[in-house]
């Protein structure tokens, strides 16, 4: 491997002698600046891994990635012949990280990583972690759900971004780690400083088949060899499992752990270990975020002291109980909840800062193409913790809409009073235009997305947008 002021060149015959067993002379000597499985972007000098895929096979693309100036390309079909085309037998997205791993050279020597997984709270745990160490003279990246297509970014894109934030200067990065990532090996060769585990409740199903696989795969980021250590929340009992098989030495926390604690509007109030926090947001699933990033940075060597005067300037995450406003004493706030805990563990945060017979009005949905178990039990929660719900459009994908509002509608108790509007914005304008004095409007499931999706069409929408707007009316 070299470095050029393009970036990192290297031979393909260096790339490939741990996976491909012979090699022309005049193939080995190409030179590789780059690695894709996308031949859409496939640039001039890049490697095209012809993976396959759920749907389609990544042999079909070769072509399409030679013609836009594929270096070479890697197959695992001994079929697909011609020129610099190169058989790498079971190829997978194992083998696809290692060979990034061998592109890039060793990160781990380079930036210190955290990992955090969890169902929920990953990219509030992560922007915490990034910002507490940044603040306190430790530049730390982040990657994640709001600075990616994926939760964990395929591997080329993934060890990409982080030898770029090794060069702009960070010494550290908070990652969210998904099950599939996990699951598919796209983490190959990476070794965590800090294994974070927030909390699992059942969500990605289709892809997992049950629970306990679900859980099996979150438990690979605290194998040996995996992760040095582990931060582990113990109130979960999927977490208090993961205590007794971890591979790793860890800590564990719990919202019992703290002291002189105050929820409000405005944020939390709390002591630990004898110190004060406050930080800028509410609710007791936010509370134990702020554990688990608190003692993640500890293990780091940070002091409680300082942690606390660094979390005081959080400002919160886009779409994360984010307030879009206020007008006539009604609060309206967006948040990514799209899981029946998550928007459970919202809808709580909210209702405990009602005051003077307040409501709480849910906007909210379910997506197509993904998990339906869950649509009737975020039914069941929404019935159960707010006052006034209407069902909408969230992502339908290539499912009819009806079919998904059906699904959720099955979970609401008799009784509970709900209105049907499949047009988004419409319904957000309406859950606004109802809302009286002391009432919350909770737009829930998307969050800081900035689309949506209706069948192959991807059009621009966005919760804050439209609800500012209603707002304002």
């Amino acid at each position: 491997m070299r470095r050029s002021t393009k970036g990192v060149i290297i031979l393909l015959s260096e790339l490939l002698a741990d996976f491909a067993s012979s090699l022309s002379s005049s193939e080995g000597d190409i030179d590789v600046s780059g690695i894709s499985i996308d031949s859409r972007r496939v640039v001039a000098g890049d490697l095209f891994v012809a993976l396959n895929g759920r749907i389609n096979s990544g042999s079909k693309f070769i072509d399409d990635a030679l013609a836009k100036g594929a270096a070479a390309v890697v197959s695992a079909s001994s079929e697909v012949a011609g020129e610099r085309v190169i058989v790498v037998p079971g190829l997978s997205r194992s083998i696809l990280a290692r060979l990034v791993t061998k592109f890039y050279g060793d990160l781990n020597s380079r930036v210190a990583l955290i990992g955090v997984t969890g169902t929920n709270g990953k990219t509030t745990v992560t922007h915490l972690i990034g910002h507490i160490l940044s603040e306190l003279g430790s530049p730390c990246g982040v990657i994640g759900t709001l600075n990616g297509n994926l939760t964990t970014p395929e591997a080329p894109e993934l060890y990409r971004r982080l030898d770029a934030l090794v060069t702009q200067g960070s010494a550290s990065c908070a990652m969210e780690v998904s099950s599939i990532a996990l699951e598919e090996g796209r983490l190959a060769d990476l070794l965590f400083d800090i294994a974070v585990f927030t909390n699992l409740t059942p969500d990605h199903l289709d892809y997992h088949g049950s629970l306990e696989n679900y859980f099996r795969a979150k438990e690979k980021l605290f194998r040996a060899g995996r992760s040095r250590f582990g931060v582990v929340n113990r109130d979960s009992s999927f977490g208090r499992r993961l205590i007794l098989s971890a591979e790793i030495p860890l800590i564990s926390f719990s919202v019992k752990d703290v002291n002189l604690l105050s929820f409000t509007s405005s944020g939390t109030y709390f002591e630990l270990h004898g110190v004060r926090f406050f930080a800028s947001l509410f609710g007791e699933h936010n509370l134990s975020n702020l554990l688990a990033s608190i003692f993640a940075v500890r293990q780091l060597g940070y002091r409680l002291h300082d942690i606390a005067d660094a979390i005081r300037s959080f400002k919160g995450v886009d779409g994360r109980l984010q307030l879009v406003g206020v007008s006539n004493n009604v609060r309206v706030y967006v948040d990514y909840a799209h899981s029946p805990d998550a928007l459970e563990q919202v809808l709580r945060a909210l209702r405990a800062t009602l005051s003077d017979g307040g409501r709480v009005v849910t906007v909210f949905g379910a997506g197509g193409n993904r998990d339906v178990t869950k649509r009737h039990l975020m039914g069941e929660v929404v019935a159960k913790l707010a006052d006034f719900a209407i069902v909408t459009n969230d992502n339908p994908r290539q499912e009819d809409p009806n079919e998904i509002v059906k699904a959720i509608v099955s979970g609401f108790s008799g009784g509970f009073d709900f209105e049907i509007e499949l047009d988004r914005r419409a319904a957000i304008e309406r859950a606004i235009a109802l809302a009286e004095p002391h009432d919350i409007v909770l737009i829930a499931g998307k969050g800081h997305e900035r689309y949506q999706v209706i069948m192959d069409h991807t059009m621009p929408f966005s919760d804050f947008e439209v609800a500012t707007e209603a707002l304002s009316k």
